[in-house]
């Protein structure tokens, strides 16, 4: 092997390392566009009367992701696994009790989460 020459300059910023340069205008409205609350009158009928149509159920409604055509993701949110487990045999007719709400899309699926992380659906 040869000498190594340190009379060359060094790269102390070598490109593979750099990390991509953040706009503060792009950041702002990624911030904005998570601050929008788009309007769901099914989701606000389901959080309006959950307790008259799940009496005593261990889950709440979590968050309503809008699908395409009109369609979406309901997230019910319980508490630990045992009432995740206890609860996914239930989506089914759970669907299809939030499916007779005047508000309701015509196709959209219930899915049970644990701290955030979706879990399992119908």
């Amino acid at each position: 092997m040869g000498a190594v020459d340190f009379s060359l300059p060094v790269d102390g910023d070598v490109p593979a390392f750099r990390t991509e340069t953040v706009q503060a205008g792009g950041l702002f409205e990624k911030i904005a566009s998570d601050l929008t609350v788009e309007d769901a009158p099914f989701f606000d009928e389901v959080r309006e009367r959950w307790d008259e149509l799940f009496p005593g159920l261990a889950a709440r409604p979590g968050r309503w992701v809008p699908g395409p055509s009109g369609g979406g993701r309901l997230f019910v949110r319980v508490g630990s696994s045992p009432a995740l487990f206890a609860l996914r045999p239930k989506l089914a007719s759970m669907r299809k009790r939030l499916a007779g709400l005047a508000s309701a899309p015509k196709r959209f699926s219930v899915h049970a989460e644990i701290a955030g992380s979706c879990i399992g659906g119908s």
